[in-house]
């Protein structure tokens, strides 16, 4: 037997941060500076915003299942580094990407879903036909997103008050619905995992855009506390929605916050079934700018860009940036026989 170390993220109540309440700002602001992630409790007792954590925990497992059962040919039909010219709808398969370790690749399988292509009603672009699991939920999904978007911005906006930001400053200047943006939904499968498994799971990283909101089935999301550098393991609450901060957020606070660099690992005595994830990925407008922690000027879209390059390449090269993890030469490998240790 052996203790798991868990991390511990703050709870931050939506309600709260909508009425600019200062205690739930302070835990905001002291989440967002110290470790670049938490707990957010989307419960509005006014109704005045869906609760995905609800009815559509249950309808998005259910979107999960059906869409990725699909065949491998069938599903890469959508390849997303075929569909579009910024991977931001279709599928991607397993092992597209380095894994935990050394000579891994990852194994975990998503299909994204556009924020403009399922949302933006002003958006010129050709209207992209998903699979019929997607098609038959398109609905749903626009509600869904939606619903992910208006935390969002109560999140900017919050953000915004802490750093004394005037109106036209708002970190929401730069994530607004009408424009073109890289934001998407995404669903994740990570296959059940044996001893024996060369594959493992999704390498460590931080997040391209602002915010990531987060729902999983079961454990294996582990997070790097930014002080001790030790990584911790994040317990999946069913009624909360785990939010990451990422690069954009990071710049456009002008490093004031903090991008949560994590990894999915397999859980020790629980890797043996299929683990679901489902995101919302908030990120900025196309024409978005900021500056990186080198002073390096980037558009968003160009970021977005770069970071994913990055994702594709074989481990050295991703050592040789500090774009991956925002630590040059670090990418965060996971040991094996450590756990095998930690079991024993």
């Amino acid at each position: 037997m052996f203790d798991i170390e868990f991390a511990h993220p703050m709870r931050i109540p939506l309600a709260g941060l909508a009425r600019l309440d200062p205690g739930a700002l302070q835990l905001l602001e002291e989440a967002a500076t110290q470790d670049g992630v938490f707990y957010l409790d989307p419960h509005m007792q006014d109704g005045s915003m869906p609760d995905p954590t609800r009815q559509d925990r249950a309808a998005c497992l259910e979107l999960a299942n059906d869409l990725l059962k699909s065949s491998a040919y069938d599903l890469l039909q959508y390849d997303i580094d075929e569909v579009g010219r910024y991977k931001l709808d279709g599928y991607k398969p397993m092992g597209r990407n380095a894994g935990v370790t050394e000579k891994a690749l990852d194994w975990f399988e998503a299909f994204l879903i556009s924020h403009d292509q399922m949302c933006n009603d002003a958006l010129d672009e050709q209207r992209i036909s998903y699979p019929e699991a997607i098609e038959s939920r398109r609905r749903f999904l626009k509600s869904h997103i939606d619903s992910f978007h208006q935390m969002g911005q109560v999140i900017l906006q919050s953000l915004s008050v802490i750093c004394h930001l005037d109106a036209d400053e708002s970190f929401c200047q730069r994530h607004r619905q009408n424009l073109q943006s890289i934001s998407a939904f995404g669903v994740l499968r990570y296959p059940a995992l044996d001893k024996e498994s060369t594959h493992l799971c999704h390498g460590a990283h931080t997040d391209v855009g602002s915010i990531t909101f987060l729902s999983t089935t079961d454990y294996g999301l582990q997070f790097q506390e930014p002080t001790s550098e030790a990584w911790r393991l994040i317990e999946p609450r069913d009624e909360l929605l785990l939010v990451n901060i990422g690069d954009s957020l990071r710049f456009m606070s002008n490093m004031r916050f903090r991008s949560s660099l994590h990894r999915v690992v397999p859980f020790p005595r629980k890797a043996n079934k299929d683990r679901y994830s489902w995101a919302y990925f908030m990120r900025p407008n196309y024409d978005a700018e900021f500056r990186d922690s080198e002073g390096k000027l980037w558009k968003s879209i160009e970021w977005h860009t770069a970071k994913y390059s990055v994702f594709r390449a074989p481990l050295s090269e991703q050592q040789a940036s500090s774009i991956l993890t925002g630590k040059k030469g670090y990418v965060g490998l996971w040991s094996r026989s450590r756990e095998e240790d930690m079991e024993s």
